[in-house]
């Protein structure tokens, strides 16, 4: 329960030459609060508002059947509505249309898929995270793989698919003489050196890429 006023005022007349006087009286009213009319707004924090933008951006309070645009910021991405733009209705409730307006960080295809490693046939364009799949690293990557679980917008691998280098290509009238090796003992680098009377087209040593080793210098 609450109490309202309003006033009621009354002229009186005192005489013909005389100026009007003003009486106003105070009358007191008593207001049922279940009858009283309040305007409801929806607060654009309702909402879930990470990774989230909105337009208008101006302002905080809406009033019902006003509309908002939830749009997802870069690197993230709505599941429920497969979508990255979403319009929400204020509601005569105060609330919004749709509560699922959360735009969640997602990963993309794992970085070498195809080159490097081999996924399930049915890739997604987006995994939510937690998502995990499993992964098979491709020759001449060695390891075997393993499964890959999405975390905050990036693939976390226990095992890296890391090319495996052959051995260095030979060439004819020389060898390789200075050499570089990994953890694992495998040449990632050589240099060369021609037998006698030959000389080599250049000097510099060569290094193991990906797997694979460049053209080697040639005993002229």
């Amino acid at each position: 329960m609450f109490y309202s006023f309003y006033f009621h005022c009354i002229y009186h007349l005192i005489n013909m030459k005389s100026s009007l006087t003003l009486l106003c009286l105070v009358v007191w009213v008593n207001v049922d609060a279940s009858s009283a009319q309040t305007e409801v707004k929806c607060n654009v924090s309702l909402p879930p508002t990470r990774g989230t933008s909105y337009t208008p951006a101006d302002r905080n309070l809406f009033l019902p059947d006003e509309r908002v645009t939830v749009t997802c910021d870069s690197g993230f991405w709505n599941f429920f509505s497969r979508q990255t733009e979403n319009t929400i209705t204020c509601k005569e409730d105060g609330k919004w249309s749709s509560s699922t307006t959360d735009c969640e960080q997602y990963c993309g295809k794992p970085e070498g898929t195809g080159r490097r490693m081999e996924i399930p046939d049915q890739v997604l364009e987006r995994y939510k995270n937690g998502n995990q799949i499993d992964y098979t690293c491709i020759s001449p990557y060695k390891d075997p793989g393993g499964k890959a679980t999405c975390k905050n917008g990036e693939w976390h691998m226990p095992v890296e698919c890391n090319a495996s280098c052959p051995d260095p290509p030979p060439i004819t009238n020389g060898d390789f003489t200075k050499e570089k090796r990994d953890v694992e003992g495998v040449i990632t680098e050589v240099s060369y050196q021609c037998s006698r009377q030959y000389t080599l087209s250049f000097t510099a040593s060569i290094r193991c890429l990906n797997g694979k080793w460049p053209s080697p210098p040639k005993c002229l």
